[in-house]
């Protein structure tokens, strides 16, 4: 493996450290760990079958791709200018039109750590249409 030990042993304390289950109970992936080759192939894991979020949605009608801390503002002027020890502004985020959403309210979403390497559009489906 990359680290320089066998990638199963580097996923088992990725896991550890970030709070992944290891447990086969709670396993929500395709492969187990000892299945994984490199630690990249296990940061581009897939979700079981049975767990994959295209076949738990529920009655959802907002689907988020990926585990995250979701904070809630009443309107963008609420939210942080800084965020990870970076200036940010809406202005600068490529959003077009944003002065459109500035009295709206917003959500701002930080990954989960034991996240932070997982392919995160795990949905299947098909784009139709992309501003």
């Amino acid at each position: 493996a990359e680290l320089g030990q066998d990638a199963e042993t580097e996923v088992l304390k990725f896991c550890k450290r970030w709070g992944v289950s290891v447990d086969s109970e709670n396993w929500l992936w395709s492969k187990e760990p000892k299945e994984y080759e490199t630690m990249n192939e296990w940061f581009c894991r897939r979700f079981a079958t049975e767990h994959s979020p295209e076949r738990n949605l529920g009655s959802a009608s907002v689907v988020m791709p990926a585990t995250a801390t979701v904070t809630w503002f009443q309107n963008v002027t609420e939210m942080p200018r800084i965020l990870k020890n970076d200036r940010f502004t809406i202005a600068g985020v490529g959003i077009p039109d944003y002065e459109e959403y500035m009295s709206h309210s917003c959500a701002l979403l930080y990954l989960e750590p034991a996240d932070y390497h997982c392919f995160h559009m795990t949905m299947a489906g098909k784009i139709v249409k992309c501003e």
